[in-house]
């Protein structure tokens, strides 16, 4: 039996500078990319009661809405991700530190 053991560097359990940083940045935006949705399902609720056009006009909206949001959040988020996680890789906390704040 060989046991293989990841290097220290590779795992860590400490919480650095820049984990704290990229925390700062990825809670504020799960919380917004949370909120999209709900308030597709409030609007959708309360324009319901008008009537079935106005109901069907907030469905294209709401399509519409999506799709434009993803289409400029994943660009951005591939383009950090790979910036930071280079960064990190070579040991370059600051320049990792910058990339994710200047897109965040």
């Amino acid at each position: 039996n060989s046991t293989i053991e990841a290097p220290s560097s590779v795992i860590s359990l400490e919480t650095s500078d820049l984990d704290a940083t990229l925390l700062s940045i990825a809670v504020p935006a799960l919380f917004a990319l949370a909120s999209d949705p709900v308030a597709s399902l409030v609007d959708t609720a309360f324009v319901g009661k008008i009537g079935p056009e106005a109901l069907a006009a907030t469905g294209i909206a709401t399509s519409v809405l999506n799709l434009a949001s993803k289409i400029i959040t994943t660009p951005l988020v591939s383009v950090t991700t790979t910036q930071v996680a280079s960064a990190r890789g070579d040991k370059e906390l600051s320049t990792a530190s910058t990339a994710a704040l200047e897109v965040g």
